[in-house]
């Protein structure tokens, strides 16, 4: 039985709240912490920035939960509020370009995404 099982609802909006926060602070912290030149902080980016540690962040919002529901839902939204947060952190760091299409500006701006992969 649930510990908390006067509070269900209370508990599933933590439960929510918790997943989304600790999946945008991993999403954000990741490619902050990758210019700074402390030998320290710059091993902590690799970790963060690893594929396995985005796998133990889903692992682990999902072992924290009480029910299976829970397990099976919140890890994944976890996972795409680090996706989006890592992603637009990039973006507001300017390490993608943007590309307008001046023939057709209806289209709007386009992330010109494969300057990313350039070698250096």
């Amino acid at each position: 039985m649930p510990t908390n099982a006067a509070f269900p609802l209370r508990s599933l909006a933590l439960a929510g709240v918790t997943a989304l926060t600790a999946g945008a602070v991993f999403g954000v912290l990741a490619p902050l912490l990758e210019p700074v030149g402390i030998p320290v902080v710059h091993a902590i980016h690799l970790v963060l920035a690893a594929g396995w540690s985005w796998s133990a962040l889903a692992f682990c919002v999902g072992l924290a939960q009480e029910s299976r529901l829970r397990a099976a839902v919140l890890p994944p939204v976890s996972l795409m509020a680090a996706v989006f947060a890592y992603y637009v952190t990039k973006l507001q760091k300017g390490k993608f370009q943007l590309l307008v299409d001046m023939e057709d500006p209806a289209q709007g701006t386009r992330v010109y995404w494969a300057i990313s992969f350039r070698p250096p």
